[in-house]
């Protein structure tokens, strides 16, 4: 990711308003255009939002490891307050899937026995985390090309292409990992556009309160790094419980494939 140094002046000229918020709604724009068409083969979708979901995994492996963390320690963070935040970041994820798993298994234990509900293998607490933690890291992202921005365009115009590299491959294993959970194609694609909204939150406080909300982000970046480590996590977990018809071994190894490729996807752009 590229470290930036963000104006004290507030607020920022008309000009930068309108090229970050052209840049980020490019962004956004191109992978909720993917999903749309994706979206309306359902059986598609379905068959093959195991495999999405494994790609976001290695997204957000990648995401954390490769753009996050790296950007924190370059922001100057105290060497105590990046693993801090990290940990923070975990845990805070951990306690929201214990509340929602717990809510999520009294749901579903009021409904008659055997009738088959979406998700009700426990799937679906995972719609929440991988809805937050995709609207975490498209703020992240609206703020960094806000910040960029303000310092130079070209700056700008560079990081807008390094983010959207990585966010259609991310925003498609997002879109397969809430399917995953049991949620109907059309409504997931909703989640993903509900999210996107969050790139121009991020730009908006980036650009009304430049230098001072900059100075947020050794924290946020490590903080929203733990929660993409644990949401990887928890969505390895639930592949694991996944049957494999062609064999254990071979579908593990396929699935560790599209792992490797959605971390590479997402963190190729912050290497070169």
């Amino acid at each position: 990711m590229l470290t930036t140094v963000v104006p004290a002046v507030a607020p920022a000229p008309a000009a930068v308003w309108r090229d970050t918020f052209t840049a980020v709604a490019l962004v956004s724009a191109v992978p909720l255009a993917a999903l749309a068409v994706l979206a309306w083969d359902a059986r598609l979708v379905h068959r093959w939002a195991p495999h999405a979901a494994a790609v976001a995994a290695g997204a957000l492996l990648g995401g954390a490891l490769f753009q996050l963390l790296p950007e924190a320690y370059a922001r100057n963070a105290a060497p105590a307050t990046v693993p801090a935040a990290v940990g923070v970041g975990v845990v805070a994820f951990f306690a929201l899937e214990w509340v929602l798993h717990g809510t999520h298994d009294h749901h579903a234990h009021g409904h008659a026995l055997g009738e088959s509900r979406p998700g009700s293998d426990g799937r679906g607490a995972l719609v929440p985390l991988a809805v937050t933690g995709d609207a975490l890291h498209n703020l992240v992202d609206g703020a960094l090309v806000a910040a960029t921005f303000l310092a130079d365009v070209r700056a700008g115009l560079l990081t807008t292409a390094a983010v959207a590299l990585h966010e259609v491959p991310r925003e498609f294993g997002t879109f397969g990992a809430i399917v995953h959970g049991g949620v109907p194609a059309r409504r997931a694609l909703a989640y993903n556009a509900a999210t996107a909204l969050a790139a121009g939150a991020g730009a908006a406080l980036t650009l009304t309160f430049g230098a001072r909300a900059a100075a947020l982000a050794p924290v946020v970046l490590p903080f929203a790094a733990g929660n993409f480590l644990y949401l990887a996590g928890a969505l390895l977990r639930s592949l694991a419980r996944e049957p494999a018809p062609d064999g254990r071994g071979r579908a593990w190894a396929r699935r560790l494939a599209l792992v490797a490729l959605g971390a590479l996807a997402t963190g190729l752009p912050a290497l070169v």
